[in-house]
């Protein structure tokens, strides 16, 4: 499946996510794969970008900021949600996780986004 081209839109995680349930909707398991990492990726280093933090996707920097998320709300959900969405991008290389495995957390990978992208900014960064 080819993925969507998103360079002229705005970023947008939930896009991305959407274009990852279209593709794993039509059995594109690598290719939605791919899309969801993305997503989750780009949710982290958007909210990251606003609390000033380094962000980027290629390194530790989305690591480091979802090990200070959880530390600051006293939850160990951020690193666990992220390190899920890249189980999904390393899938989406090697293809390693059966199907069903992918259908079963994918739902984690939906929460997570859904957790990040509506984490409130502090209004000294508005």
């Amino acid at each position: 499946m080819t993925q969507p081209d998103h360079r002229h839109e705005p970023a947008d995680p939930h896009r991305l996510l959407a274009d990852a349930e279209a593709a794993f909707a039509a059995g594109d398991h690598y290719g939605g794969s791919a899309l969801i990492c993305q997503s989750a990726q780009l949710a982290m280093a958007n909210l990251a970008k606003q609390y000033g933090h380094p962000h980027d996707p290629e390194g530790d920097d989305l690591f480091l900021f979802a090990r200070w998320l959880d530390k600051q709300n006293g939850v160990s959900r951020y690193v666990g949600g992220l390190n899920t969405a890249e189980l999904f991008g390393d899938n989406a290389k090697y293809r390693f996780i059966e199907p069903e495995e992918m259908e079963f957390s994918r739902p984690r990978v939906r929460d997570f986004i859904a957790d990040v992208t509506s984490y409130p900014i502090p209004t000294k960064f508005l």
